[in-house]
């Protein structure tokens, strides 16, 4: 590959976002592995992200590269760092647990069993413990920072939600969201001190230092409770927004910031005197606050406005509203790096602001895995199905940069472009339908529901048709472009799987019959049934020839077909278990990739005879010919794509999927070791750029490329 540029659309530079909000996202960085992220915690210079997939994504604050992808069960809903021991505790809600990292060598070293319910986590330096409420047990538990052992339970208020930690006196306090309290406990030796009456459903705490107060926010009665730290007495009552929800202090001027969950503002409290300073109009349902006395800024995460507000510490003025994906709800200051954090739980992103300059600087998309292709000549374009996050990325030939994520129906498996109408068809295999893009917009028409789990799709521009292969409901589906529905469906064998047409033809493999079928397009009924070799799994065209070719996985066999009504020419014996095929136009050959023969077969277009065998990669998966370089690309399991000059099949260079500081991890699959990230889908070359995927679990990572 010498000379070769490699660009990784893991990283897209310079993506512009809606003009509402006026800002730029410099990175899109696509990571692996979580899903729905929550919550984040920050550890010397690493962001630890979890969320509901079972797994804590390590990110370098430097770089903005995954490093580690860490199990530890599913539904992790809080995070909290212990400096003195250097841990990450995560909270899984669900499995009423702690789960402990050691950050140093991002190893989990003790799952522990907590009360019922926990909610929130708070750490005492003074003793190096954690202290966990357990909202269902009306208890806390006290976690030992250096043994990681339990050290006691003890019993507070009704439903614990919320916990902070007095440093000057040494308490720790709960707020109580049942029995409308807080309860005060003395950290040394963990006892009940106090109980203080709040408002009506107290839901976050905050400490200042400064004067020795706590506050707490209560969500039922639009107000905050401020306690005297040292006499644990209510001093004053402070009105805030509808349903107030979440509390940040801000050491530089002396405020305490309230968001106001239903009333979309911030209200800002002196800490000194105790008034009313401001309030802050924000977006819709504000649920999170942070903040970065460095800069003296309050981040403010907006739920229903998908953003985040950015507001001056001097002023009380909105900097910026910042988009941060669907849903943000958790978020994290870096104030060594000037770096804000945002997690977006719906829309599976963390967006990364920079302090500085107020801008959106990367977004990680944590739950995509791109897995299928197609292009589109007129605007040059790529569309890749990304089928765990169930939409489609719209990536610019030209610049290499993602234009749009549109979402689409559940579990996208295949794409298809119309030409005539200069749209996108995507079958989404979970809920057996086709979503239409329109290109120009980049939006989505409407959906046709079609037959259950389509995994091919194909379009006949001649006639104004899409079809789909639905392998559970043993028929295609026939779908009427313009209005996009669909009109028809014709039988076939069994699951049928692939699909390709010839004009007035359609040809649909059927994996459990051994058999192709013939079917009209102009009519939409099926003409013939052609038996082919055992378990046919792909089909390719030679159009100089009119043939069709079935690859036939567990015969060993390629059939050669007429395609002008599917009559048997030849079956052409190849290596094990061949699994996907590609013609050369130029070379009149067709291509056919052995699975577990680590070889492609080479089959002359014209004599329908093999040639010869090409001992390429181990276990070969996926094929695509370039006419316009007269070049065969190979996708393997092995991790590696595989480049090879169509007319002597010489190999000219191969590209491993996964990034060069990742070791070549492999795992048991399909009877072999497989690569952590398997190139498994037919790469797209446009301009001489070569796209491709690569990786299938997320929870490993997935990472599109763009080669030159």
């Amino acid at each position: 590959m010498k000379g070769m540029k490699v660009v990784c659309l893991c990283v897209v530079m310079l993506v512009v976002v809606p003009a509402a909000f006026g800002q730029w996202v410099e990175q899109i960085i696509y990571l692996g592995g979580l899903r729905g992220p929550a919550c984040l915690a920050l550890a010397g210079g690493d962001v630890y992200a979890g969320g509901d997939s079972g797994n804590v994504l390590v990110i370098d604050g430097a770089s903005n590269v995954q490093l580690e992808n860490i199990s530890v069960g599913p539904g992790v809903s809080v995070m909290g760092y212990n400096p003195t021991s250097n841990k990450i505790y995560c909270v899984r809600f669900e499995a009423d647990s702690v789960c402990i990292i050691d950050a140093e060598t991002n190893v989990v070293v003790a799952a522990l069993p907590v009360g019922n319910g926990p909610r929130d986590l708070c750490y005492n330096p003074a003793g190096n413990r954690v202290y966990c409420a357990n909202s269902f047990d009306d208890n806390v538990t006290v976690i030992d920072g250096a043994s990681n052992g339990v050290l006691r339970t003890v019993d507070v208020g009704n439903r614990p939600v919320a916990l902070c930690h007095n440093a000057v006196r040494n308490k720790v306090y709960t707020a109580n969201d049942a029995s409308d309290d807080v309860t005060v406990l003395d950290a040394d030796p963990d006892t009940v001190l106090a109980t203080i009456p709040a408002g009506n459903s107290p839901r976050a705490l905050v400490y200042n230092p400064m004067h020795d107060k706590v506050y707490c926010a209560n969500f039922s009665g639009q107000d905050v409770t401020i306690i005297n730290g040292s006499t644990d007495s209510v001093i004053k009552t402070v009105n805030a927004g509808l349903e107030p929800c979440a509390l940040v202090y801000n050491p530089v001027t002396d405020w305490i910031y309230c968001a106001n969950f239903g009333a979309g503002t911030v209200t800002v409290i002196d800490g000194s005197t105790d008034n009313l300073v401001a309030t802050v109009r924000v977006k819709r349902t504000p649920c999170a606050l942070a903040c970065d006395p460095v800069r003296n800024l309050i981040y403010c995460a907006n739920r229903d406005n998908d953003s985040v507000s950015v507001i001056d510490g001097r002023t009380n003025g909105v900097i910026a509203t910042l988009p941060a994906g669907d849903g943000p709800v958790g978020l994290a200051c870096d104030t060594a790096s000037g770096k804000a954090y945002s997690a977006a739980q719906p829309g599976n992103v963390i967006t990364i602001i920079d302090g500085a300059t107020h801008n959106v600087v990367a977004s990680l998309r944590t739950w995509e895995r791109p897995f299928a292709f197609c292009y589109n000549p007129a605007q040059n374009r790529v569309y890749s199905a990304n089928n765990f996050s169930d939409n489609v990325s719209v990536i610019d030939g030209a610049s290499n940069s993602l234009v749009a994520s549109i979402p689409v129906d559940r579990g996208p498996v295949a794409l298809c472009y119309h030409s005539g109408r200069n749209r996108v068809y995507c079958a989404d295999m979970t809920d057996h339908k086709v979503t239409v893009i329109d290109c120009a917009t980049s939006s989505v028409l409407g959906a046709a529901d079609v037959g259950t789990d389509p995994v091919a799709i194909t379009c006949n521009t001649g006639w104004d048709k899409v079809y789909t292969a639905n392998s559970a409901s043993n028929e295609v589906s026939v779908i009427a472009c313009g209005p996009d529905t669909e009109v028809g469906t014709v039988s076939t064998g069994k699951y049928p799987c692939a699909l390709v047409t010839t004009g007035n033809l359609l040809f649909c493999a059927n994996r459990d019959s051994a058999s192709v079928s013939v079917i009209s397009t102009a009519t939409d009924s099926l003409l013939s049934t052609t038996p082919v070799g055992d378990t046919p799994v792909a089909l390719a065209y030679n159009p100089a020839g009119n043939k069709v070719y079935s690859v036939n996985r567990g015969g060993y066999n390629v059939t050669v077909m007429d395609a002008a009504d599917g009559a048997v020419l030849a079956t052409v014996a190849v290596a094990e278990q061949p699994c996907a095929a590609a013609y050369s136009t130029r070379s009149d050959l067709l291509y056919c990739a052995n699975y577990s023969g680590n070889s492609i077969s080479v089959i002359d277009g014209t004599q329908n005879h093999w040639v010869t065998t090409i001992p390429v990669a181990s276990h070969p998966v996926a094929l695509f010919y370039s006419p316009a370089n007269d070049k065969v690309y190979v996708g393997s399991d092995d991790g590696y794509l595989y480049c090879l000059a169509a007319q002597t099949g010489k190999l000219l260079w191969k590209s491993r999927g996964a990034p060069a500081e990742r070791p070549d991890y492999r795992q048991l699959g399909n009877g072999h070791l497989v690569s952590f990230w398997p190139v498994r889908g037919g790469p797209v070359v446009v301009d001489g750029i070569v796209y491709f995927g690569a990786g299938i679990w997320p929870i490993f990572g997935v990472f599109l490329h763009a080669l030159d």
